[in-house]
């Protein structure tokens, strides 16, 4: 069982989820439902082009992948972004997809804080969340990793 101090914990991420999926809903029904009508905050700067975006479940924090193959995690909780950290994948060509461990969304008790980095190159990098190293690389693939997924 839980703790109270853990089930609080889980209550308010799960609120967050929540508030985040309205935001997100809200977006996405707008106007036509084909593009947001308000600019809410602008991030960056980045040196190269984002490629890939996305939410930190619960948190008010994103990560990007840009086409220089570096990955940043920015915290929008003010008016002002804040880079967290930035990691650059050395020769792994553009970030054009990102995926975080399951983990991260759900209240259980064994949480991973990973995120999963796939590249142009083919190649495929794991990046610990909060701090980002680097954990583990391969290139298994000669083309392009368009989706990733933990199975």
């Amino acid at each position: 069982a839980l703790s109270s101090k853990a089930q609080a914990l889980c209550q308010q991420t799960q609120q967050q989820q929540q508030q985040q999926q309205f935001l997100e809903d809200q977006m996405l029904r707008s106007h036509r439902g084909d593009y947001p009508t308000q600019v809410l905050q602008t991030l960056g700067p980045s040196d190269s082009n984002i490629l890939a975006v996305k939410l930190w479940p619960g948190q008010q924090l994103v990560v990007t992948g840009s086409a220089d193959g570096c990955v940043q995690l920015l915290s929008f909780s003010s008016n002002v972004d804040t880079e967290v950290w930035a990691a650059r994948l050395g020769g792994a060509g553009g970030v054009i997809s990102l995926h975080w461990h399951p983990s991260i969304a759900s209240c259980s008790k064994a949480y991973w804080p990973l995120l999963l980095a796939g590249c142009m190159d083919g190649s495929i990098h794991v990046l610990h969340a909060t701090t980002g190293q680097l954990l583990a690389s391969c290139k298994p693939h000669s083309k392009y990793v368009v989706t990733a997924a933990w199975s």
